[in-house]
């Protein structure tokens, strides 16, 4: 028996945007602050968790796999649910300075730059 592979990384910046009520573009990324965060992508049992102050649990609903993003970039890209109900889109992206975690709703994106451990 094959057991599935739970990805561990530490998240050590935090960044976010949004979009205003009615806006189409997204405001520039905040200004990175350090944190010490624990992220869990669980595959076999279609769930991440970010272990930050407030924990965020996002079920997996759909692995859209690795693809280039416009950049060139690879990116894993995963729709998902939260706890509350509400539809967003989990990355995990491997930039030329390392790699980023993004979460993004339809208003609303964070993204943390981070090591696997």
């Amino acid at each position: 028996m094959v057991q599935a592979q739970i990805t561990k990384c530490k998240a050590s910046t935090f960044s976010f945007r949004e979009k205003a009520q009615g806006a189409s573009q997204w405001t520039r990324w905040s200004s990175p602050v350090n944190v010490d965060i624990l992220i869990s992508i669980d595959d076999a049992n279609k769930r991440m968790q970010i272990f930050s102050d407030q924990e965020q649990v996002y079920d997996i609903i759909r692995d859209h796999g690795v693809s280039k993003n416009r950049k060139g970039e690879n990116e894993h890209k995963w729709e998902c649910i939260n706890e509350k109900g509400i539809r967003c889109y989990v990355y995990v992206i491997n930039t030329a300075s390392g790699s980023e975690l993004s979460v993004e709703f339809s208003d609303l994106s964070w993204k943390y730059k981070v090591r696997i451990i």
